[in-house]
């Protein structure tokens, strides 16, 4: 009977040990999971931390000249008061890597919606008079903006800093075809 219950108990301590070892491993197993997808969840976050700085800090200044490829030559406008207003280049290519960035772009207001004393959509042009009195310039040099409530806009012929949130999604109008849209967040004066 002693023998029995020597194996017996021997048998339990072998299985338990066994079943001990086999939970140990696993949850070794599991903790490096659990690393790897905290590790994993730290690098996301940082990723994420990083597009938030860009979007919550002060934007980037965008010019005219940095939103078209560097290869890529801006005609030149003809101005020449004929009545015709066919705009050059309606497909001009983009920056792809400009979309999403939190930037300042400079330019002339044409408006498009709104009433006498706010302005909700616009678009944003790199001279006085462009779309309205002149051709519209290519579609990478115009920006389509439109704010959630209506900003006022002072004075039409004085330059404007636009700030948002810049995407490549394009627009089209009457006016003409557009490259960028911009989420607008704030409109303040050129002082350049």
């Amino acid at each position: 009977m002693k023998i029995k219950r020597t194996v017996g108990f021997t048998f339990f301590a072998a299985v338990l040990t066994a079943s001990l070892l086999f939970l140990a491993n696993a949850m070794a197993n599991d903790a490096k999971l659990n690393d790897a997808i905290a590790n994993n969840a730290i690098a996301n976050n940082a990723l994420a931390n990083n597009a938030l700085a860009n979007n919550a800090g002060e934007p980037k200044e965008l010019y005219w000249e940095d939103m078209v490829p560097k290869n890529y030559v801006v005609p030149p406008s003809a101005i020449d008061h004929n009545g015709q207003m066919t705009q050059m280049e309606p497909d001009a290519p983009l920056l792809q890597e400009l979309n999403g960035q939190f930037v300042k772009i400079p330019g002339f207001v044409v408006p498009l919606e709104g009433d006498a004393d706010n302005i909700t959509e616009f678009l944003l042009v790199p001279y006085f008079g462009a779309c309205v009195h002149v051709p519209p310039p290519p579609s990478n040099q115009i920006v389509y903006v439109k704010f959630s409530e209506g900003v006022p806009i002072n004075n039409l012929y004085d330059a404007v800093w636009v700030t948002g949130i810049l995407s490549t999604d394009g627009w089209k109008g009457d006016i003409a075809s557009v490259g960028y849209t911009l989420k607008g967040e704030l409109v303040t004066a050129f002082e350049g």
